[in-house]
């Protein structure tokens, strides 16, 4: 495959192992047995982290996996699938703690969004227009919350785990744990959404080709513009002072210190050669990922430098990325290859 290692200020290659071949690698996950790969056949493998070598395997979907998400401290694996099925694991035996099947309530519409509260309690599952919102601990049944104005294009947790956004056509729909319901309108598709880690802000990417963000503390609203295509991929670095968005073949960071991105000029970080797919932020640190349609993985530190510090080539389009709690980076790709690496 020929991956490219374009790594500053070190003589030996930051690559833990390549894993090559096999379905999409759509999903990612650090868990307590190593790094688990949701693939687009359906199935769930967990590889060593240090190796790569698989440790199991298991087709949960047979429709196909289309997304996964693991809780903060690895435990659980939270699965979504073609087949209108949402699957919680325990990461480290796969046992099947819950199956929520939506296809009735649905009428067959896929899970493409499930997404874990930060503090790893409490779950959202979006299939169709509608989202299921609850605890995973003690066995406490989920609460059906919708139907939103349109399909539900993006999942995003409070800080604090008590609400949850939802992107959707005309806006965002907050919803807290008891069901207390807000709408964020804006006239356009939203198509991407996260929530400053401090609670402030809340992001979102339009179809317009624009950013939008809402200053909840002060219920007001703005935009930035000027993207060559739709902004599917952002994500807030650690602090939650600068906001990652894709959108073209650059990685454009707006600040939000002081009075926020109004009037200023963003920070454009260059290095990719396809649109940007997938953007990442560092759990400990400011430093930020994106993986794009060229098959390169980036990873920058804003601020400190204007070009990458860490690129590796996939050969596909980056699909998936996750950080590791002990200081590594990981990305998958549409060729299912798997890249484990040393962060710098």
């Amino acid at each position: 495959m020929g991956l490219l290692d374009v790594f500053k200020g070190k003589g030996s290659s930051p690559v833990s192992f390549v894993r090559e071949g096999g379905e999409a690698a759509l999903g990612l996950a650090w868990v307590g047995g190593g790094l688990a790969v949701g693939r687009g056949d359906g199935s769930v493998e967990v590889l060593d982290g240090r190796t790569g070598e698989t440790k199991r395997r298991e087709v949960l979907h047979e429709d196909g996996l289309l997304t996964m998400a693991a809780d903060p401290l690895g435990t659980f694996v939270l699965t979504g699938g073609a087949d209108g099925k949402a699957i919680l694991l325990d990461a480290t035996t796969f046992e099947r703690i819950k199956t929520i099947d939506t296809s009735a309530e649905t009428k067959g519409a896929w899970i493409e969004h499930v997404a874990f509260a930060p503090d790893g309690n409490r779950v959202a599952i979006a299939a169709g227009k509608l989202v299921w919102l609850g605890q995973i601990r003690g066995g406490t049944d989920l609460t059906k919350l919708g139907p939103h104005a349109s399909t539900v294009a993006g999942l995003s947790f409070r800080a604090d785990g008590g609400a949850v956004a939802v992107a959707r056509y005309g806006g965002v729909d907050l919803w807290t744990t008891d069901a207390q319901h807000q709408e964020l309108l804006w006239k356009s598709s939203i198509i991407s959404v996260a929530w400053q880690p401090q609670g402030r802000f809340l992001a979102a990417g339009c179809q317009d080709e624009a950013v939008h963000f809402w200053r909840l503390d002060a219920s007001t609203d703005s935009m930035m513009g000027g993207y060559p295509s739709k902004p599917r991929a952002i994500c807030w670095t650690q602090d939650g002072n600068q906001l990652a968005s894709g959108g073209g073949f650059e990685l454009v960071m707006w600040s939000f210190k002081g009075k926020g991105p109004e009037g200023t000029t963003p920070l454009i970080l260059k290095g990719h050669e396809g649109l940007i797919t997938v953007v990442a932020s560092a759990p400990k640190d400011q430093r930020i990922a994106s993986g794009g349609r060229d098959g390169k993985l980036l990873l920058w530190r804003p601020g400190r430098s204007e070009q990458p510090v860490l690129s590796l080539d996939l050969g596909d389009v980056v699909q998936s990325i996750a950080f590791s709690p002990d200081g590594r980076i990981a990305a998958g790709a549409a060729n299912g290859t798997v890249v484990v690496a040393k962060l710098p």
